[in-house]
This record gives structure tokens, C-alpha cells and sequence, in this order.
């Protein structure tokens, strides 16, 4: 009885650690150029690429209200009136990457932001780093191609 209870409660506790763990399917659609924005607005392209740690997902919030948890090598397009917005990430606590939170600016024409970083292993110990900004779109969108698969924007009527 005692080992059965302490094998359960291991298959839990190991399920609960990789249950942080994601992945984009590989159902899920290759990049495409979104049809035009409505009159009005704007597409903004998020994606993921390279940023640790990379089993983990951050949750991307544009002005404060999320848009989706991309695992790496995600994207989503969102639509976005032009004008200055904020853009942000947060990890779980464990991730040990701090929040970061940036301005961005829309004018006219697509907008592509890159959610990036950097891992440097220093013999015991290591740091990682959460980059986020906007993209020119022609190499951005070659680099799309490549990487990337279409994860949907929770909560955004496009």
C-alpha cells in the first residue's frame, strides 16, 4: 500500500512539472500573410523564436489584456487600431525570466514583433533573457516561413 501511494503521488508530481511544457502541434498551420486587417486597423504579427526557456510559455498580453501563451516557434495575428500600444510578457515564477513590458508604435501596414532571448550557461549557474520587439517584415517574414506554425489568439474577435 505504501509504495503504490508513493508511486501515485510521483506520477503526480511528475505530470504537474511537465504539464508546463509545450509545443506547437504539428496540425497546426505553417505562416501565411493574414488576409487585411478591417478599416481601421492594423495586423500585428507575434511570434516566438529562441526564447528560453524554451519548453516553457510565457503568456503576451497587448495593453494589458493576454493574447496567447505561445510555445516556441509559434505565431498569431491580431487586429490593432494604429497608435502607440504595450506589449508584454510574464513567465511562470520558475521560469526565472522576469516580466518585460515595451511600447510599440502602428502606423500603417503590418506590424511583426519578435519575442526572442538568450541563455548563457556560466559552469554552475545560468541566465536567461527575454527580447521583445518590433521587426522589419521582409526578412521577418522569410524567417516566419521557416519557423513557424499558427497558434489562435485567445479572446480576440480577427
Amino acid at each position: 500500500m505504501g509504495m503504490t501511494k508513493a508511486f501515485g503521488t510521483l506520477a503526480l508530481v511528475a505530470m504537474g512539472c511537465l504539464s508546463g511544457c509545450a509545443s506547437v502541434p504539428n496540425s497546426a498551420p505553417r505562416f501565411a500573410a493574414a488576409a487585411a486587417a478591417p478599416t481601421g486597423y492594423q495586423n500585428v504579427y507575434i511570434y516566438r523564436i529562441g526564447a528560453y526557456p524554451t519548453k516553457r510559455t510565457p503568456t503576451i498580453a497587448i495593453d494589458g489584456k493576454p493574447v496567447f501563451d505561445p510555445p516556441e516557434t509559434a505565431y498569431t495575428v491580431v487586429h490593432l487600431t494604429p497608435g502607440q500600444h504595450w506589449i508584454s510578457t510574464k513567465w511562470s515564477w520558475d521560469a526565472g525570466t522576469p516580466p518585460l513590458s515595451v511600447p510599440f508604435e502602428i502606423a500603417n501596414g503590418p506590424v511583426y514583433i519578435r519575442l526572442s532571448g538568450d541563455f548563457d550557461f556560466r559552469g554552475l549557474s545560468y541566465r536567461v533573457g527575454t527580447n521583445i520587439g518590433m521587426v522589419p517584415q521582409a526578412p521577418t517574414e522569410a524567417e516566419l516561413s521557416r519557423c513557424c506554425r499558427y497558434v489562435a489568439a485567445q479572446g480576440w474577435a480577427n
